[in-house]
């Protein structure tokens, strides 16, 4: 094979596959990490992917959700953090956090980058901006069964944000800021702060109608200590920065973060898309 004599090729030799249906199996298997790799998705044996023990089925569910939180983190602080601590909570705490902490880290890179992050090249890319990936893990978890939870300082205030994967809704941000919120994970949804008073999520419901903007899904939460409540919207469409300027400018509205997630499908959003 021509391959062969290419320098940037790796060749090892197969030492399973005895009979031809497992060579067709291992075949497949060439063909679609192939695919995934190439759709940017997560690819465990990879042999230049610095990932650990073998990825299980349990914490697979689980990649796309870390991903999200991590594009979460950096657009709602608007930044990166100079350390970014992934922390697998509850029944995750049982599995390395290695894998969570590099899909967490691949979307806050995500974010910011002009080309393409992947498993591969987040590392790198991170330490060429100075941000380090702290993993941890906690075997408690109070509200979840299993949770994953964000961290880090952005411009002096510290920033969290929580999901998990939940048997019904799917893939849900579980909170932001020390604000509850379980809100599922859509392709377009939107984080504001709010005055808690009488009034505006009337306004918000009546401004994103005249957007000609469906609300798929709507939550509030309050702050413990007081502060402006915090109100979580699961769009059926995005919002143009001229819509946004006009939803900055309600009265009640204190800050406001438009988020698109790449992944998720609003029609259905219970359920990842599949990269293909």
């Amino acid at each position: 094979s021509p391959l062969f004599d290419l320098s940037q090729v790796v060749v090892t030799p197969h030492l399973g596959a005895s009979t031809q249906e497992a060579q067709d199996r291992a075949g497949t298997d060439v063909a679609d990490a192939v695919v995934e790799a190439l759709a940017g998705g997560l690819v465990p044996s990879a042999v230049n992917l610095d990932m650990g023990p073998e990825v299980t089925e349990e914490i697979r569910p689980f990649l796309p959700v870390a991903e999200s939180l991590g594009r979460i983190f950096v657009r709602h602080g608007r930044g990166l953090p100079g350390e970014l601590t992934v922390c697998a909570q509850g029944k995750l705490a049982e599995y390395p956090a290695r894998p969570l902490a590099l899909a967490a880290l691949r979307g806050a890179l995500d974010s910011v980058s002009d080309e393409p992050v992947t498993y591969v090249n987040a590392p790198r890319m991170a330490e060429a901006r100075g941000v380090i990936i702290t993993e941890e893990r906690r075997s408690e978890s109070a509200d979840f069964q299993s949770l994953i939870v964000v961290s880090g300082e952005v411009d002096g205030v510290q920033r969290t944000i929580s999901g998990t994967v939940m048997a019904r809704k799917g893939p849900v941000l579980t909170e932001v800021d020390g604000y509850e919120i379980e809100l599922p994970l859509t392709e377009h949804m939107l984080i504001v702060r709010n005055d808690d008073v009488p009034g505006v999520i009337g306004r918000v419901g009546t401004f994103l109608g005249t957007c000609d903007v469906n609300i798929a899904d709507m939550v509030v939460g309050r702050s413990p200590t007081g502060e402006a409540a915090m109100m979580g919207l699961s769009l059926d469409a995005g919002l143009t920065d001229q819509e946004l300027d006009g939803f900055m400018n309600l009265e009640g509205i204190v800050a406001a973060r438009y988020l698109e997630l790449p992944g998720y499908d609003s029609a259905d959003a219970a359920q990842p898309i599949a990269r293909a």
